[in-house]
């Protein structure tokens, strides 16, 4: 007989997910290998003050700002690709610093 497990929901809350130590492991999962790329360098140029922004942006419900860029791919066909510009990509990791242990306990491991 097959054992069935129901997955008890968890609230992750915004303020979590905001808080400054998490933003500043997410800002550097979000860098790792783009140290050189411009947008990185303009976010460390006033590193403190824009991360705290975006906490505060968190909190407040503001994402994401939805500022993509777009570009095409031909691997092996051609493709359009809309990349999250990089204040995006930290929230993507802080939001998968929080959720993701969650959701790794969730996983079935397969047979």
């Amino acid at each position: 007989m097959r054992q069935i497990q129901i997955m008890k929901r968890v609230r992750i809350e915004l303020g979590e997910i905001a808080e400054y130590k998490n933003l500043v492991l997410a800002f550097y999962r979000a860098a790792k290998r783009k140290h050189n790329r411009a947008c990185v360098q303009a976010f460390l140029r006033n590193f403190s003050k824009r991360l705290s922004r975006l906490g505060q942006s968190i909190r407040e419900q503001q994402l994401p700002f939805g500022l993509y860029h777009s570009f095409i791919i031909r691997d092996p066909k051609k493709r359009v690709i809309h990349a999250a510009c990089f204040e995006d990509r930290i929230f993507h990791h802080a939001l998968i610093n929080s959720a993701g242990p969650v959701l790794e306990k969730a996983m079935v491991a397969s047979t």
